[in-house]
């Protein structure tokens, strides 16, 4: 949405028979409804990307990690990141809980 079209749009004043030209309320309101569609749409499409429903309903919770990270590996690889660093970036992004699982890793 284009902040500049719905302030186009929306009225200055509301005197009855102003002479000044004013935009039309139902258009600029129009834009602001189409602008939060988007963004759920985007959103939920988003959730699609990050959270993917790899798993059948009677797999194991150990089963349900591994097709859902093989998913993400394959979406997120290192191929379309353009390195490994990126490639855990939007993993990570994906999965904040992976951050403290792998950060216990590291050795004391």
């Amino acid at each position: 949405m284009n902040r500049f079209e719905v302030e186009f749009d929306w009225p200055e004043c509301h005197k009855p028979r102003c002479p000044h030209e004013h935009g039309e309320p139902e258009r600029a309101l129009g834009l602001m409804q189409q602008a939060v569609i988007e963004s759920i749409e985007n959103e939920l499409r988003f959730e699609t990307v990050t959270r993917p429903d790899r798993s059948c309903d009677d797999d194991s919770p150990e089963d349900t990690a591994m097709y859902t990270l093989a998913s993400l590996l394959n979406t997120y690889n290192v191929h379309h990141a353009g390195t490994f660093v990126k490639a855990a970036r939007l993993l990570l992004d994906a999965y904040p809980a992976l951050v403290p699982a792998l950060a216990s890793i590291g050795g004391n």
